[in-house]
C-alpha cells in the first residue's frame, strides 16, 4: 500500500486461485492481538497525553461494568514497575495497554479506530486493548498508514486509470483523503512504532517485539516502523509495518 497515493502495489489472498477464491487480505478476519494498542497510545496522546509519560507496569486486577475481575499478563509474566508509554508499546506490555485504556476510556478508543478506518465491531471489553476483535488485514493496513501518512487517511484502490484498446484515457481514478488524525499525533505514533524495531538493551541481545525487522531498515536506508500482535499459541501472528512510502 503506497502511502500517499492509496495505490495498492501488492495483494495476495491466497495460495492458489484455482483452489479457493477467498481473499484472505480483505474477507478474512482474525484477532489483531497486540496489533490493536497503537490505537489505544493514539488515542491517549490525542487526549493530551505524552510518549514520555511514566506508567506502572506490575500485576493488576481490572472490573468490568458487572464487577466481574480481568487480570491481563505479560508475556512470559514479566513486570519492569516504572517504565514509559513508548517503553511499554515498544515491548508490547499488555497490562500498561489495559490500564491506559482504562484512563483514556474505551469508548474514545473505538472512536479513534473507526476514523483511522476500523470497520470492525468494535466493543468496550476491557481486552479491547489487547486486540480481542476479529478484524481484516486489509482494515488494518488502511488504518496503520494514516501514521505514517500525518494523518491523512488515503483510501486504497487497485485501478489508477482505465483506456480503452487503442490506448485513449476513459477514467481516471481521483485521490480520496482527508485529515482523521492530528499530525502531531501521527508524528509521535510513528516514532514510537520506530521503537517496535529499533529499541535496544542488554547490549541489543533484546528490544523492541519487532527487532527482527532492524536488519531490513538498515539494507534499506531508511526508518521503518511496526507491531507485532498474537494470539494464544501463535494461532494468529502479525506484524504491520510502514517506511515514509508504504504500509505492509
Amino acid at each position: 500500500f503506497e502511502n500517499y497515493s492509496g495505490e495498492i502495489k501488492a495483494e495476495v489472498g491466497g495460495r492458489r486461485f484455482s483452489e479457493s477464491e477467498f481473499n484472505r487480505a480483505r474477507q478474512a478476519v482474525r484477532q489483531s492481538g497486540s496489533a490493536f494498542k497503537p490505537f489505544v497510545y493514539a488515542a491517549a496522546l490525542f487526549h493530551g497525553w505524552t510518549a514520555g509519560d511514566p506508567v506502572v507496569d506490575m500485576r493488576q486486577t481490572f472490573e468490568d461494568e458487572s464487577g466481574q475481575p480481568y487480570q491481563p499478563r505479560n508475556h512470559n509474566d514479566a513486570y519492569v514497575g516504572i517504565t514509559t508509554i513508548t517503553e511499554a508499546l515498544a515491548r508490547s506490555r499488555n497490562v500498561v495497554a489495559v490500564a491506559v485504556q482504562e484512563q483514556v476510556g474505551r469508548e474514545n478508543i473505538i472512536e479513534l479506530a473507526r476514523q483511522l478506518g476500523i470497520e470492525a465491531n468494535l466493543q468496550p471489553y476491557l481486552s479491547l486493548a489487547l486486540g480481542v476483535v476479529d478484524v481484516s488485514l486489509w482494515e488494518m493496513t488502511r488504518a496503520y498508514s494514516v501514521f505514517a501518512n500525518a494523518g491523512v487517511r488515503v483510501e486504497p484502490h487497485r485501478v489508477v486509470s482505465v483506456v480503452d484498446r487503442k490506448g485513449r484515457p476513459k477514467s481516471q481514478f481521483q485521490r480520496e483523503s482527508r485529515q482523521v488524525l492530528d499530525a502531531d499525533v501521527a508524528f509521535l505514533m510513528s516514532q514510537m512504532l520506530t521503537n517496535v524495531i529499533a529499541y535496544t538493551f542488554d547490549g541489543g541481545m533484546q528490544g523492541g517485539s519487532g527487532r527482527r525487522a532492524r536488519f531490513l531498515a538498515g539494507e534499506l536506508g531508511m526508518p521503518l516502523a511496526g507491531k507485532t500482535g498474537t494470539t494464544d499459541n501463535y494461532s494468529d501472528a502479525w506484524f504491520i509495518g510502514f517506511s515514509p512510502y508504504h504500509t505492509i
